[in-house]
């Protein structure tokens, strides 16, 4: 098997042993991509992508993403966002995303690992917090660094 066409390839059959997670792939300008789907309503859509010299795993739709150069870290880092030690705080204004804060349940409270935001909001509208959380993976199972 193709190197680079392995992680798609190992997410692809992994996650086909589950028939409840609903996932799609396909290629958009060279680059093949498999999204899996939110696994329910409160949940986020992650999104595996081949690069071409690194793999990027997007987790929303608001374009939060991490790049890794080896395939491995990438799979990993999709379980984790499968996992409920993971979720997404988005801040939205009217219907445009502001910003999206990923945090990683640390056994005691819930700690930012990264922020993603635009600057151009309209700052008038009405702010709205959303939690979004995929509980597909138990904690304890979520490789840790």
């Amino acid at each position: 098997m193709d190197e680079r066409l392995a992680p798609i390839e190992r997410l692809r059959e992994k996650i086909g042993s589950y028939p409840e997670l609903r996932f799609e792939e396909g290629v958009e300008d060279g680059q093949r991509w498999l999204r899996i789907e939110a696994t329910d309503e409160g949940g986020f859509p992650i999104t595996l992508s081949d690069e071409v010299d690194e793999w990027t795993v997007y987790y929303g739709d608001g374009g939060g993403h991490l790049h890794f150069d080896e395939g491995q870290e990438a799979l990993e880092y999709v379980a984790f966002g499968l996992s409920e030690e993971c979720r997404l705080v988005e801040t939205w204004r009217g219907d445009l995303l502001q910003k999206s804060k990923l945090e990683r349940w640390d056994g005691e409270k819930w700690r930012a690992l990264s922020v993603y935001g635009v600057f151009r909001w309209p700052f008038w509208r009405t702010k709205r917090v959303v939690v979004r959380q995929n509980r597909f993976i138990k904690a304890e199972s979520v490789p840790r660094s």
